[in-house]
């Protein structure tokens, strides 16, 4: 069953990986014990709210901007493993998702924030 907590450690184990981060690494760089990190990103035990701080932090991000890729990397994959739709049903699909839920970027959320 897929939940939040699974997306946003499958989000993050790829953005290690992306950046050659070890997951050692990363607990030392924000403040935790390796083991704990370790049973995050193995979905051993679902993130608290500190940790999602902790671990937005340490990858330059907001809570909400790590949330907001964890759940849109998960749309997409769930477009790749759908079964039986063509490549142009799957492109439509990744165009959609990438419409309904835009990469955030700071300025652009700063410019919702503020109305700009």
């Amino acid at each position: 069953m897929r939940t939040l907590s699974g997306d946003v450690a499958t989000y993050v184990r790829g953005e290690l990986s992306r950046r050659k981060i070890k997951p050692a690494q990363f607990a030392e760089q924000i403040g935790e014990s390796t083991s704990s990190v370790e049973r995050w990103l193995n979905e051993k035990v679902a993130f608290k709210l500190n940790a999602l701080e902790a671990f937005a932090t340490g990858l330059g991000m907001t809570p909400a901007e790590l949330v907001d890729a964890a759940e849109r990397e998960a749309a997409l994959r769930r477009v790749e493993d759908l079964p039986g739709a063509t490549p142009a049903e799957k492109e439509d699909l990744r165009r959609a998702v990438n419409r309904a839920r835009p990469k955030r970027t700071r300025k652009s959320q700063d410019e919702s924030d503020t109305g700009t």
